[in-house]
């Protein structure tokens, strides 16, 4: 039997029978407390591939880990009763983990692993709880211990330095094993003041402190689970931010015997250090050790976003920011010597106004899947821990936080794996890809400095995994990109094609693109400002406009490519003081990606906001753009109204990433 606990709870999982190729087990929740508890929940993972068939007396959900609740009849437990619940699996490994246990008014995210099945119990001893103030078992504050402000019990309050670092210390006498901490604190300010956890000089878990109104207003905090030695064991709270620690009135130590003991008995090291600002690793198998993965850092794989640095608070070099849509993500890699349960805390800032949930994915799901909720931390300068307990597979494991609103996810500072024989993990490599280009003169490499198209900087906004080829050429409808076509109306009231034997003659650009186009490259395409011409050989009707569309998106499909759309960039034209569109072709645009399940990216509606954004209406001196042309506008384009300027095309390529990063596509795996 393996057991988990928290105050006044305990949850055990037994193997009742295992056959090779499959197993029936149990899982009991037993009420230690003195009141009924409600509500009950557990969540475990089976080891390995094995996988829960079926299960009796409670109701379950989820694929690896799994989640039960009661049956009903069930729901509550009394004080001293258990209730149980039973289940058969397949699978070679009958062995699981406890990842959570949980009931009204009881919950924690701590777990402990199992290995095999066999039983074992606890002996000698009573489960109480030591309450710790400013006497036995207080061994050191770094600041003064004070009794200015009211409803703290015992002599005072223990009140930090404000620096980063700055702590207090505890000895308590135990008999060994999982134990629960919990803290009577205030915290007056407007701020979380999140600590770390040390336990003999061992960073266990981090713990947050939310903000409690006034100094005189004194809360719990949320409980701990830890592992604390046979024998005497310091228990030391340190700050993170530069605020130091909330007010603290005492420590509450759950377990087994637990009893003040002499700070100058205790074995272990009483001083530690902060976590580091990069990624670190365990230097002994078997220690516990936290491991922080910092952005641009070994073990960060990306973000579906950008690192960024614009608010205060963060530590490392910046903090990871996704794109504000479904399915935005970050990513990690960290690798562990052993399979089991360890200890994740995400540091992370959502000034939003609301939640902002997502699920994590332990090695693409395989590994299981875990709900998060980034809480609303009142502003984007104010930083607080999420933590959750994660089953990882001996070996590399790749985390990926992807977010499930339209929102994207909160900033995220960083990851802290706590646990034993951790280290950075090598992030997958990303294949080498191509991106083509197919356009007119707005995306044509064109010339130096003007003009020029988006397409001849885009190379600078991904990594050296992904090679841009610009095949677009100036002046061209799709349809005089694609064909060799005759300055002649035909009766359909499209422009002639040349033929050979029949068939129409192709550009050699398009033939030399399909030829070197592999299986997972993209093509993007953008034409329509040529296209309306009302004489050939430029002119295309709304139907032909779509129907090479349609063409160009299957060849490439048909190679393993992604095609994308992309409407036609607006020229400038002003209103007044306000940018207008344009162009022509948005709708067949729209209706082609519709068609062909092909995703657009609206380029024309992005230039417009851009021209807005950027305050170019009215034009300096009115009337259109020319090489004269001053100001803003001027420098942006080129000698007229379509055109760009080197700047302001990379600009222009810039709105097509926001679309690539908006799209969720997984090209944005390999921008910078």
């Amino acid at each position: 039997m393996f057991s988990w606990h928290t105050l006044g709870q305990e949850c055990s999982y037994e193997v009742s029978n295992d056959w090779g190729s499959g197993f029936t087990a149990s899982i009991t929740i037993a009420n230690n407390s003195a009141a009924t508890i409600n509500d009950w929940q557990v969540k475990w993972q089976q080891n390995g591939s094995s996988t829960v068939t079926s299960l009796w007396n409670a109701t379950y959900s989820g694929s690896n880990p799994y989640t039960a609740t009661s049956a009903g009849w069930n729901n509550s437990i009394p004080p001293g009763a258990t209730a149980t619940f039973g289940f058969q699996g397949d699978g070679t490994d009958a062995a699981a983990t406890i990842l959570s246990c949980t009931a009204a008014g009881i919950t924690s995210s701590n777990s402990t692993s199992s290995g095999s099945s066999s039983s074992s119990s606890s002996s000698g001893g009573n489960f109480t709880t030591l309450v710790l103030q400013e006497a036995d078992g207080l061994c050191h504050v770094e600041g003064s211990i004070d009794n200015n402000n009211p409803g703290f019990s015992g002599a005072g309050f223990a009140n930090t330095d404000n620096a980063v670092g700055s702590g207090i210390e505890w000895a308590v006498a135990a008999v060994g094993g999982n134990y629960d901490l919990q803290w009577r604190y205030a915290n007056g300010s407007i701020a979380n003041r999140p600590g770390k956890i040390f336990i003999n000089g061992v960073n266990q878990a981090d713990l947050d402190f939310p903000a409690t109104s006034e100094w005189t207003i004194w809360n719990d905090s949320m409980l701990v689970p830890v592992n604390l030695e046979s024998g005497i064991n310091i228990v030391r709270l340190e700050a993170i931010e530069t605020t130091g620690l909330a007010n603290i009135d005492a420590l509450s130590v759950t377990g087994l015997s637990p009893a003040a003991a002499s700070c100058s008995g205790a074995g272990s090291s009483s001083t530690s250090s902060s976590s580091s600002t990069s990624s670190s690793s365990s230097s002994s198998s078997g220690a516990i050790v936290s491991l922080v993965v910092q952005e641009n850092a070994a073990g960060f794989c990306g973000v579906n976003g950008t690192i960024d640095n614009n608010n205060d608070g963060f530590t490392g070099d910046g903090f990871a920011n996704t794109g504000n849509n479904l399915g935005s993500a970050v990513s990690w890699s960290v690798q562990v010597g052993t399979a089991g349960t360890y200890q994740l805390a995400l540091r992370y800032a959502n000034g939003g106004g609301s939640a902002r949930p997502g699920v994590l994915a332990v090695n693409d799901s395989s590994s299981g899947t875990y709900d998060i909720n980034l809480t609303d931390t009142g502003s984007w300068n104010i930083w607080a821990i999420e933590t959750l307990s994660v089953f990882l597979n001996e070996g590399t494991n790749t985390l990926r936080l992807t977010a499930t609103s339209e929102s994207g996810l909160a900033n995220i500072d960083y990851l802290e794996v706590t646990g034993s024989d951790l280290s950075a993990g090598t992030c997958p490599e990303l294949p080498n890809i191509s991106v083509w280009l197919a356009g007119d003169s707005t995306v044509a490499n064109g010339v130096t400095p003007c003009p020029t198209g988006w397409g001849k900087s885009f190379q600078s906004y991904f990594n050296s995994n992904v090679t841009v080829r610009n095949y677009a050429a100036g002046g061209r409808s799709v349809r005089t990109w694609l064909y060799d076509v005759q300055s002649t109306m035909g009766g359909d009231g499209e422009c002639l094609l040349n033929t050979s034997n029949g068939t129409p003659i192709l550009q050699s650009r398009w033939q030399t693109l399909l030829d070197g186009m592999q299986s997972g490259d993209y093509l993007f395409i953008q034409f329509g400002i040529n296209d309306g011409a009302s004489i050939c050989p430029r002119h295309v009707s709304s139907a032909a406009f779509m129907q090479e569309y349609a063409m160009m998106a299957n060849a490439a499909k048909a190679r393993g490519a992604t095609p994308i759309f992309i409407t036609p960039v607006s020229a400038i034209a002003c209103s007044g003081s306000t940018a207008v569109a344009t162009r022509g072709f948005l709708s067949e645009t729209y209706n082609a990606g519709s068609a062909n399940d092909v995703d657009v990216i609206d380029l024309h509606a992005r230039s417009v906001q851009l021209y807005n954004t950027l305050n170019f209406c009215p034009i300096p001196g009115g009337g259109d753009i020319s090489a004269t042309t001053g100001g803003a506008v001027g420098e942006f384009f080129c000698d007229d109204h379509t055109h760009f300027d080197a700047d302001g095309a990379t600009e222009i390529g810039g709105l097509i990433v926001e679309g690539i990063r908006d799209l969720n596509l997984p090209l944005a795996e390999y921008l910078r």
